[in-house]
């Protein structure tokens, strides 16, 4: 699909493609239903213009926001532009990873890594039936550290 080809092209050239490791479920007292962290992929974009960013969203939903001012930081640059952004994670962030593997060039092995967590849950973490909490069964020890390399990984490639 030709449209999936620019979407290759924007996500190249803009995106954060990454792994994401939660803990906030197993150190929470709130909650303490979560037996090992959660891994899930993210995809998102941070523009100035939304055209793009609403077409992404139309093709593969996700969400859109606008960000306001960039606060003054050390560590971020001054702008009096307004961002817009749009992200998917898990289920989505693995449709768009599919769809534009075929055109991606920058960002071919984020999104492998993507697919490879993805992989790994479906096929290695077997079937995940909740008892009426968040995370009824934890996955394996082995697994979580899989995850775990799988995350240390997209940051190694988005630094």
């Amino acid at each position: 699909m030709c449209i999936d080809a620019y979407f290759a092209g924007l996500i190249d050239g803009e995106a954060n493609v990454r792994i994401k490791r939660s803990d906030y479920r197993t150190r929470n007292p709130k909650y303490r239903d979560c037996k090992n962290p959660q891994f899930y992929p993210v995809i998102a974009i941070k523009m100035v213009t939304p055209e793009p960013l609403l077409m992404l969203k139309d093709r593969f939903g996700g969400t859109f926001y606008t960000e306001k001012r960039v606060q003054n930081s050390p560590k971020s640059f001054r702008s009096n532009k307004i961002l817009h952004v749009w992200q998917v994670s898990n289920r989505q962030a693995i449709a768009v990873a599919n769809a534009i593997l075929p055109f991606s060039i920058v960002k071919k092995e984020h999104l492998l890594n993507l697919l490879a967590l993805n992989d790994l849950k479906l096929n290695r973490g077997g079937k995940r039936e909740s008892d009426g909490n968040f995370c009824g069964q934890p996955y394996t020890h082995e697994l979580v550290c899989e995850m775990e390399k799988l995350a240390i990984r997209s940051k190694e490639l988005n630094s």
